[in-house]
């Protein structure tokens, strides 16, 4: 404080505060305002095709202490959408929404899907009206096999129709295959998955199966080592002089490791060794 009096001036000014439009969700226009001046609100947003604009919010007549939103709506038409089969409505929707997706509105049919030629509006509904004839058409599935736990070959069946398997792959040399699982004699409402593997024919000389009670299954056939197990088990192959050949994991329920050199090997997998010949 110096030693003689000091006056500090200072002035009073009003504050100001923004007034928010927004439509939609977003910020449409925003005007500053002083603090108890009129609010005069702006005219609606242009008008949109298929839509309605829902009128501004209330707001106060003059400007508060602080911002103001003000906020608005396009809101959609609703029209009438009909299903029909031929003459007979199969599904009348009278407040349907535009834009809305056709498609997930279709009528339904235990096993029968409604087929229909799509309108030149497209799948979403139009701002008009809408009458779409179809048929119902029986729903298709798909019997798909697996040899070795690899697709081999998807044939398609109507719902209610009978299942031919398919013939049997032809064997391979020191392997022979296994028939193809269980095959319900008529299509149900889902798909069929069936599966069939290729097995070592047992020729000692060449080739050692080993199993355990976990229903894991490691045997050898042409410096090929076979796997079956659960899917992301860990396993190794080493050398009688414990120099690892490979290790990794299985990508499926049945893996085929290649090994380059014949002799006797070792492979490892849950915390067991089975002893094979190459």
């Amino acid at each position: 404080m110096p030693a003689q009096d000091t006056q500090i001036n200072g002035i009073f000014t009003i504050n100001t505060h923004n007034v928010v439009y927004i439509v939609d969700g977003e910020t449409y226009s925003t005007f500053e305002t002083e603090y108890g001046q009129p609010i005069t609100v702006i005219a609606e947003p242009a008008p949109k095709t298929g839509y309605v604009f829902s009128g501004w919010s209330t707001a106060p007549s003059t400007m508060p202490d602080n911002d103001v939103e003000i906020i608005g709506n396009y809101i959609p038409n609703k029209h009438k959408l009909v299903f029909k089969e031929g003459s007979k409505v199969l599904k009348t929707i009278n407040d349907f929404e535009v834009g809305k997706s056709i498609a997930s509105v279709l009528p339904t049919k235990d096993h029968y899907k409604f087929s229909f030629t799509v309108p030149e509006s497209g799948l979403l509904m139009p701002d008009y009206d809408l009458t779409i004839t179809g048929t119902w058409v029986i729903r298709k599935h798909y019997v798909i096999y697996y040899v070795d736990g690899k697709k081999y070959q998807t044939v398609a069946y109507e719902y209610g129709a009978a299942i031919s398997p398919i013939a049997t792959p032809n064997n391979k040399e020191g392997f022979t295959f296994s028939g193809w699982s269980d095959i319900p004699a008529i299509m149900g409402d889902d798909d069929i998955e069936v599966e069939g593997k290729y097995i070592a024919n047992p020729t000692t000389s060449v080739m050692e199966i080993n199993a355990d009670n976990t229903g894991t299954k490691v045997w050898a056939y042409n410096r090929t080592v076979y796997i079956e197990t659960s899917p992301d088990t860990k396993y190794s192959i080493v050398d009688l002089q414990g120099r690892v050949l490979t290790t990794s994991s299985t990508k499926s329920s049945h893996e085929e490791i290649s090994i380059a050199k014949q002799g006797v090997i070792i492979v490892i997998i849950n915390n067991k060794s089975y002893k094979l010949s190459l």
